[in-house]
């Protein structure tokens, strides 16, 4: 399933084409391959969304794609072959309701709410109940004793193992005969919660923290505010400095820094005393360090993500003459705002201080969010989360400070904060953006992220196939600094 949510006047060809693809197509090829292998299926089930039969904003796109599936089952119906489209409802708690939706659980899809997993399992557990008691030849299961066993209730040997075939079809339960006799009505709802609460959460009662991308170590607030990231033999060529990420930290941009070989490479990073209240101030800040390396112009600067919004600042403080040409990768003086509105804009200040700390996690570890997310609501102040947090870690051995902790996701904060701050308008200089083709935020931004506004100089765009995180992988890092090097030249 592809979801590219917009208005219509904000959808284009290839975000239906997106859509329509896996579901749509992948329907219609189905329905057509079956008919040509002349397959006698007792079953086509196509599974359809409830915005597709009611409506819902935004998703135009999905519920075409959702009603062509409709429409292949229809046909097939017409024909004589097996046919059903399901209109599912949204499933709270987890998935794309979770991830996705600004509104979480809260969220109203074509005009109702999903469905939380208690309520689900709730209908599972009448739905196993009322299959159990079918197969027993019982009425209302509301009235049968919970505590009476299916062998006292008349249980033959062929019910039994259609009911024990039911329990492992629909939860998973792999009984022997006489277990499936001892069973109650009463333990069958437990049993089916049971299985269920164990296949959702780990083993482990406490939240487990996974590491990852922790190469260069855990991404706390750094101590030097630049840093040489590739010192080169060739002196006489100008450095390239590269503004970090919205981590705050120039270890991820180390790799990408050594595959250019003629120049050093230098690295801006956030520490306790980089200035945080407004983007005009952390311009000039930067500028003030990068000209202690390079005393004048002109000056090769780079930005990547957040680092870009930075350094398009930098770039209008100084002379055209001293910021020929801007370079920028996948990120824009809007990137980092729509990103983060996108993502906050019906949160609460208490939900937004949880997904804070989130948020810094998730650039180094992985865990199950929606158990963290309640854990740390428990904890009302901001130094009450941040001990919780820490003492998560700390059971994962990874140890870390309270204090220290606090100043980096605050430091986290205040990098999303000060993209909102206005910098003067325009900038004489040429812009080179390498942008990722798969990117979703292409569709509130536009192809050129909104530099065109900013420039009337040419903007020059490269796409590369993937995703955001994908430009930093090995093989785009080196396509990267291969441009931006031949540039680099040019203008030299």
């Amino acid at each position: 399933m592809v979801l590219k949510d917009g208005l219509i006047e904000n959808q284009t060809p290839e975000s239906y084409k997106s859509v329509f693809r896996p579901k749509a197509a992948g329907a219609l090829n189905l329905d057509a391959a079956s008919r040509e292998l002349n397959l006698d299926l007792r079953w086509f089930v196509c599974f359809s969304s409830v915005s597709c039969g009611r409506g819902n904003a935004g998703q135009s796109n999905y519920g075409l794609a959702n009603s062509v599936m409709e429409r292949v089952c229809e046909n097939r119906n017409s024909d004589g072959l097996a046919g059903l489209s399901v209109q599912w409802g949204a499933i709270g708690d987890v998935g794309v309701v979770l991830d996705s939706m600004a509104h979480g659980n809260e969220e109203i899809i074509g005009g109702t709410q999903p469905q939380r997993i208690r309520s689900c399992m709730e209908t599972l557990e009448k739905l196993l109940a009322d299959s159990v008691a079918r197969i027993l030849g019982l009425g209302d299961v509301s009235k049968i004793d919970p505590n009476v066993t299916l062998g006292n209730l008349g249980m033959d040997s062929l019910m039994g193992v259609e009911v024990r075939q039911l329990l492992e079809r629909v939860i998973g339960s792999n009984l022997q005969m006489n277990e499936v006799r001892d069973l109650t009505f009463g333990k069958l709802v437990t049993q089916s919660s049971t299985n269920a609460a164990e296949s959702k959460s780990p083993a482990n009662k406490d939240i487990i923290i996974v590491l990852r991308n922790t190469e260069h170590g855990i991404l706390l607030l750094e101590e030097q505010s630049l840093v040489l990231l590739n010192e080169a033999d060739n002196l006489t060529k100008k450095p390239l400095f590269i503004v970090h990420p919205i981590d705050g930290t120039a270890k991820k941009l180390k790799t990408l820094a050594q595959h250019i070989k003629d120049r050093s490479v230098y690295g801006f990073q956030c520490t306790t005393e980089t200035p945080m209240d407004n983007m005009d101030e952390l311009a000039k800040h930067y500028i003030k360090l990068m000209k202690e390396v390079q005393p004048e112009g002109p000056f090769h600067l780079c930005g990547y993500s957040f680092g870009a919004c930075v350094a398009l600042a930098m770039a209008k403080r100084l002379e055209k003459s001293e910021i020929p040409v801007l370079y920028l990768i996948d990120g824009s003086h809007e990137y980092t705002t729509v990103q983060f509105e996108e993502y906050t804009k019906h949160m609460s200040s208490e939900e937004l201080n949880n997904e804070l700390f989130i948020g810094f996690l998730s650039q180094f570890a992985t865990f199950d969010v929606m158990r963290l997310r309640d854990d740390i609501k428990r904890f009302p102040t901001w130094e009450s989360k941040a001990t919780r947090v820490a003492a998560i870690l700390s059971t994962n051995g990874i140890q870390m400070e309270v204090t220290p902790l606090e100043k980096a996701v605050e430091s986290f904060h205040k990098r999303f904060l000060v993209a909102h701050h206005e910098v003067p308008k325009g900038f004489s200089g040429r812009i080179f953006l390498l942008r990722a083709k798969d990117n979703p935020l292409v569709e509130r931004l536009g192809r050129d992220y909104g530099l065109s506004k900013e420039t009337d100089a040419p903007l020059k765009i490269v796409e590369v196939s993937g995703d955001h995180d994908a430009l930093l992988s090995d093989q785009v890092e080196k396509t990267a600094t291969q441009l931006i090097s031949a540039m680099m030249e040019e203008g030299e």
